[in-house]
């Protein structure tokens, strides 16, 4: 037998597990009765909600491209920071790909789609909030604008040229 040395949920602290479904009985059909009543599902007394309705094909397909995109992207940038053009290309791809598969990999790639599309939404909350995004863009034009008046004054452009031509 083996014995557990450490654990990831303290001594003290309560385990939370949602409560099973409560299944509706009012019905004959054995199929109908067979499926969960998503708004009566609670845990510690609180209504649990689900984010997108289950029964809906149209927003589990969404739902599930959006995860493939978040998590193409996250490969993306991930690859991009440790090797590159090239590795940022092949690891956007095959997280992608891996959100369409079973098992932990696909698991794991659609954790990390999840996660992509939680910070995008902070993001856009952070922004319509703070407006950064036409912040950056105003700062950014300024400093076009300076960076044209700076070469027009003292000609760098045109220096830098002639020094490597």
């Amino acid at each position: 037998m083996v014995e557990r040395t450490h654990s990831f949920v303290e001594a003290d602290s309560p385990v939370m597990v949602p409560a099973p479904p409560i299944y509706e009985e009012s019905s004959n059909d054995p199929l109908i009765s067979a499926v969960p009543v998503m708004e009566s599902l609670q845990l510690d007394g609180v209504p649990i909600v689900p984010i997108f309705d289950p029964d809906d094909e149209e927003d589990d397909e969404a739902h599930h491209e959006n995860l493939t995109l978040g998590a193409g992207v996250a490969g993306g940038v991930l690859g991009l920071l440790i090797g590159g053009p090239i590795l940022s290309i092949l690891t956007g791809f095959g997280i992608a790909y891996a959100t369409k598969q079973q098992g932990a990999a696909g698991d794991a790639a659609r954790a990390v789609g999840q996660l992509a599309l939680e910070a995008k939404q902070k993001a856009q909350e952070v922004d319509r909030k703070h407006n950064l995004v036409q912040k950056g863009q105003i700062a950014a034009s300024e400093a076009w604008e300076k960076a044209k008046e700076t070469d027009r004054k003292h000609s760098i452009l045109v220096k830098t040229k002639a020094f490597f031509v």
